[in-house]
C-alpha cells in the first residue's frame, strides 16, 4: 500500500514551498489545484466528516419530535430596558464639575451597561462612580 504524501510534501517537491510552517502562495495553491484535477490526493485533503448516529439506551429508535418554533425573541426592545436611554442619563461629578455620560456605558460591579444594570451604585470604567437619574424635559 502506498503511503500518501501530505500537500506540504508534494510542494516542497516542486519548490514551491519550505519546510516547517507557512501559508501556500498563488503558485502553489495552483499547482495544488493541478495535482487535484489529474487525481492526485493528498492525505491531509479536508474530508467530510461523518459522525456514526447514537442509538436510544432501549434499543428502539423513536422519531424525534418536532421543533416548535419560538414565537417571540428574547430581545429587549429599548422601551423594556430598566433605564430607557432616552429617559435617563449617567451622571458623575468630578473634581467639581458635574459630568454627563452615556447610558450605554458598561457598569463595573454587574457587567451589563447602564441602561439595565440592576446594581446601586454603579461604577464605571475608570472607577468613576456614577448616578443614574431621570432627564429634565424642558
Amino acid at each position: 500500500m502506498t503511503q500518501l504524501q501530505t500537500r506540504r510534501e508534494y510542494l516542497i517537491g516542486l519548490g514551491l514551498a519550505k519546510p516547517g510552517r507557512g501559508k501556500f502562495s498563488k503558485a502553489a495553491n495552483e499547482a495544488l489545484a493541478k495535482a487535484r484535477a489529474e487525481g492526485i490526493v493528498f492525505s491531509d485533503d479536508d474530508k467530510p466528516v461523518s459522525t456514526p448516529r447514537a442509538t436510544p439506551v432501549g434499543g428502539t429508535s423513536e422519531p424525534r419530535a418536532a421543533v416548535v418554533p419560538v414565537t417571540e425573541s428574547p430581545y429587549l426592545y429599548p422601551s423594556d430596558f430598566r433605564f430607557p436611554e432616552d429617559e435617563y442619563r449617567a451622571v458623575a461629578v468630578i473634581d467639581g464639575k458635574r459630568t454627563v455620560f452615556g447610558m450605554r456605558e458598561c457598569c463595573n460591579n454587574c457587567r451589563v451597561s447602564l441602561t439595565n444594570h440592576v446594581c446601586d451604585a454603579p461604577s464605571i470604567y475608570g472607577n468613576v462612580s456614577v448616578t443614574v437619574e431621570r432627564k429634565v424635559s424642558a
